[in-house]
């Protein structure tokens, strides 16, 4: 970590000089900047060693504690700041719990993977001087730094690592809300937070809303993946006490961390709950539905809001599925009884509209009427045709079986008219035999 403490003077700047010294020493050693200030005072010239250059004062090992001291002597990437320089070997992916102590200086802990890069640091633990770092480490190699916060400090400290258990708490059962207490002896996240923290086990791809509620700290609700990698925040935007938002995770496992977004402690409430996806609507060849995207749909992967139409063919049938709109970039995509992805498209239409030519077994179907990306909100027209048949190019048809109306029929199968809208399942059913026994290209 670059780090230059620099006094700061009431409404003015001291001049740092840079002179950037062209030359490398042995081992990767760097010969250092000259630094001044405005009086004209230089710090005398010294030779920085980058971590991977410095010789490691020994090894850590999970369920050890070791001993060092920061002297005049030890590694140096600043002037007067000197480190320790400690290996770090494991054997399996482990959960760690890396803790510095000292009662001569303020510590600070640093964790660096391949090639020097920075993976976690940590200043103020659990709200004392000493540091610790929590976190997921797959089998391999590291090092851990150990230095004073600040240059000019000396002394000896404690370090040690430890496997990170309880850190994981309840599995969550959706539906039911948590009470719990965020205290200074959680666990940290990201090395700065005391924090408690819950397993979320989904078998299949779940909308779901967030809830979390304190009267003791503005809430901070975190999901991250089995990599570790964020994958839905909810902050308290308004200062009410309350996280809340809602998000789509695919199958798998996920941790939900429940800590202060800055200061405090105390008691919470989490709330984990599904959200009802509106049940597919029933499409037929012939049809054309209008239909809405909006914030209230689910969402697909990539995060754009869709609506599910079902299609049930009775014999093979090739068809074109277009879904056209004003106010968005329409994207289409066509699944199987299984959820297997048969064809999905993005702008073979006019414009930015969706269009999809496929032949498809008898069986049941889904469309997804969807946007190219997030958040786009709007009205679209989604139409099923028979390639080939009479109604090729003409709006056609409503969705009525089984369903409240949600569109508006346009055209009789034979000639380019407008025909009533069907009423009942009765006559949808009678549409459909008339598609299929309707002449192909003047057949």
């Amino acid at each position: 970590m670059f780090r230059t403490t620099i006094p700061l003077q009431p409404f003015r700047w001291p001049a740092v000089i840079l002179i950037l010294a062209l030359s490398t020493g042995a081992c990767g050693e760097l010969l250092s900047p000259v630094m001044g200030d405005e009086h004209g005072n230089e710090y005398e010239d010294f030779t920085a060693t980058p971590p991977g250059a410095c010789t490691p004062d020994g090894a850590l090992s999970v369920g050890t504690a070791r001993q060092g001291v920061i002297e005049e002597g030890d590694c140096a990437q600043f002037p007067d700041d000197r480190y320790d320089r400690w290996t770090l070997a494991l054997d399996a992916d482990t959960d760690v719990r890396i803790d510095m102590r000292s009662g001569s200086f303020d510590t600070m802990l640093e964790l660096l993977g391949a090639h020097g890069r920075v993976i976690a640091v940590n200043d103020d633990a659990y709200g004392t001087l000493n540091s610790r770092i929590v976190t997921f480490l797959p089998r391999g190699s590291y090092d851990v730094i150990a230095r004073t916060y600040a240059p000019g400090m000396r002394g000896s400290y404690d370090i040690g690592v430890e496997v990170a258990e309880g850190c994981q708490g309840a599995e969550i059962v959706l539906g039911q809300e948590f009470t719990g207490e965020v205290t200074a002896a959680d666990c940290l996240v990201d090395q700065w937070m005391p924090a408690d923290s819950f397993s979320l086990t989904l078998p299949e791809d779940t909308r779901l809303d967030f809830v979390t509620k304190s009267t003791d700290f503005r809430p901070l609700l975190l999901v991250r993946d089995e990599r570790r990698w964020d994958v839905f925040a909810a902050y308290d935007q308004n200062g009410t006490g309350t996280a809340q938002g809602r998000a789509t995770l695919a199958a798998g496992s996920y941790v939900v961390y429940v800590l202060p977004d800055g200061q405090g402690l105390g008691s919470y409430q989490l709330l984990v709950e599904e959200v009802a996806c509106e049940a597919p609507r029933p499409v037929i060849v012939g049809g054309t539905v209008e239909g809405t995207l909006d914030e209230s749909d689910c969402v697909r992967d990539g995060g754009a809001f869709r609506d599910v139409w079902s299609l049930e063919l009775d014999t093979e049938r090739s068809l074109q599925i277009d879904m056209a709109s004003e106010d968005l970039d329409a994207w289409l995509s066509v699944k199987d009884e299984d959820g297997v992805e048969i064809a999905h498209d993005d702008d073979s239409g006019p414009g930015f509209d969706a269009a999809l030519g496929v032949t498809l077994s008898p069986g049941r179907y889904t469309v997804l009427a969807s946007s190219f990306g997030p958040n786009d909100v709007g009205d679209y027209s989604l139409s099923v045709v028979a390639e080939g048949s009479a109604a090729a190019g003409v709006t056609m048809g409503t969705v009525l079986v089984g369903a409240e109306p949600t569109g508006v029929v346009a055209a009789d199968v034979d000639a380019p008219k407008e025909a009533p809208a069907l009423t009942s399942d009765g006559e949808a059913r009678r549409l459909l035999e008339r598609l299929r026994a309707s002449p192909k290209d003047g057949a």
